[in-house]
């Protein structure tokens, strides 16, 4: 049974939110415990509700420790890691696995290297998958290094459809087998694995805290959702095949636009003096300075140009950057996105009903959540921003959208004071988020990420007339 709280708007519209009546408060001193003892499908059928942020720091903490144990206790898991070989669906992702240095506090960074090649016969991506193994590598000082290989032998080896469910399942075991930072994962890749990086990056960006892309084609992506994500475009001058100079620069334009109109999209060209398709460094482990065109811009105009010197070393620009989780601002384009269905903590629920209250990953982007959307996505870049200082939440949905939720963790707003929602620039209500188990529990099935556990959670909806209300 439902209790409906009847909310006040300053419009004099009384708005009903609901909650569960059997919500009931977790003693403090039993939040570690009751954690312990219950399984995943209790903690997912219950509302228990945590009141302060010590509570929720417990909870976290030891949520994440209940799940990485199960994690690395799962014999299937465990054999992935072993043989380096993971299957999903008809494909399997092989990789290579090196790490170096002592462990940082926060976890290793991890650096995902895509090898060249596509469209050819198996034994030469295997040759270049094995000179990827190396590639990069002498240029990490601390940090896991894997070199994946390419699922087919298809121009597009990197971003067949199953690969996105792959990255995921392999960035999810990294952070629990080898402790690694999942707010430092890095994607790169040279050729064919450029074209990956192209893909990959946008479709995938909360995953990644920046991406290196070289001597590839984006084959037709937008970059929207690029918004947190930096991203290194690196070509040579004259690499002329399949026009992927003057892609890259047209891409460059692209960001720049997009920057100028936004904010965010940090990105670089490092377009090399006289470079073809593959005689210049992007890997120089000594960190020499290499000429690039100054003005690509002018450039493409057929302009005179000059140069300019840079470190164009791909893991010192990626080292740049983390990824914030919870970013002040997002841009997202949900076309843009993964074909991503699978959630690995769905194997973790005994009762497979429960599995469909979980949302699926192409549905999801840093904090928020499509699964109330009902309808088709058709088009539009969905905006959504907080403030923090103002305890508030602006979303600028697409028009052809009916419903989402706000996904809210409690560095983001305070939960002790009313949180202020506004559509567009309309105050659609003043609600009281409540933290508790079942939404951090739900969202950490849902992504295997430490950092993607959120406390609470507001959905929105479109009635029937088109206009939105929180529910």
């Amino acid at each position: 049974m439902m209790k409906r709280l009847p909310v006040f708007l300053q419009s004099g519209v009384c708005l009903f939110l609901a909650f569960q009546a059997t919500a009931q408060a977790t003693p403090r001193e039993s939040v570690q415990e009751s954690i312990e003892s219950q399984s995943f499908d209790d903690l997912l059928s219950q509302d228990q509700i945590l009141e302060n942020s010590s509570d929720l720091d417990a909870a976290s903490t030891a949520l994440w420790e209940k799940y990485r144990k199960t994690v690395t206790a799962d014999g299937g898991r465990i054999e992935e890691q072993t043989t380096r070989m993971i299957t999903y669906g008809d494909k399997t992702m092989k990789f290579s696995l090196s790490k170096k240095g002592d462990k940082p506090e926060n976890g290793y960074p991890l650096y995902i290297a895509l090898h060249g090649g596509g469209g050819a016969p198996p034994y030469v991506n295997d040759s270049q998958w094995e000179h990827m193994k190396i590639y990069y590598l002498d240029s990490v000082d601390t940090g896991v290094y894997v070199a994946t290989r390419g699922v087919t032998d298809t121009w597009n080896l990197h971003f067949v459809d199953e690969s996105y469910a792959l990255y995921d399942h392999l960035i999810e075991n990294l952070v629990a087998f080898e402790n690694v930072d999942p707010n430092r994962v890095y994607i790169m890749g040279f050729s064919a694995g450029g074209d990956g990086v192209y893909q990959i990056t946008p479709r995938m960006a909360d995953r990644w805290a920046a991406a290196n892309m070289s001597a590839g084609h984006h084959n037709w992506i937008t970059f929207d959702n690029l918004y947190n994500t930096p991203f290194l475009m690196q070509m040579g001058q004259f690499d002329s095949a399949y026009k992927r100079n003057t892609v890259a620069v047209e891409n460059h334009i692209t960001l720049n636009q997009l920057q100028a109109e936004h904010g965010g999209y940090v990105h670089e060209l490092f377009l090399h003096e006289r470079g073809s398709h593959n005689s210049w460094r992007d890997n120089d482990a000594s960190r020499r300075e290499h000429n690039i065109i100054a003005n690509p811009e002018a450039w493409l105009k057929g302009e005179p140009t000059s140069t300019i010197q840079k470190n164009t070393n791909a893991i010192d620009w990626l080292n740049q950057y983390a990824r914030n989780p919870y970013p002040q601002k997002i841009h997202w384009d949900p076309k843009t996105a993964a074909p991503r269905t699978t959630n690995l903590g769905s194997r973790y629920l005994v009762d497979p009903t429960l599995e469909s209250l979980l949302t699926e990953p192409k549905e999801l982007f840093y904090w928020l959540d499509l699964a109330p959307q009902e309808g088709e996505w058709n088009a539009g870049v969905i905006q959504a921003s907080f403030d923090k200082t103002k305890n508030s939440i602006q979303l600028v949905p697409a028009e052809s959208m009916d419903g989402m939720r706000v996904l809210i963790h409690q560095s983001m707003l305070d939960f002790n004071q009313p949180v202020n929602v506004y559509v567009g620039d309309e105050l659609m209500a003043s609600v009281k988020v409540q933290a508790n188990l079942r939404t951090m529990t739900r969202t950490l099935l849902e992504r295997g990420d430490p950092e993607y556990m959120f406390h609470g959670e507001i959905q929105v909806k479109k009635t029937a007339d088109g206009q939105w209300t929180v529910q």
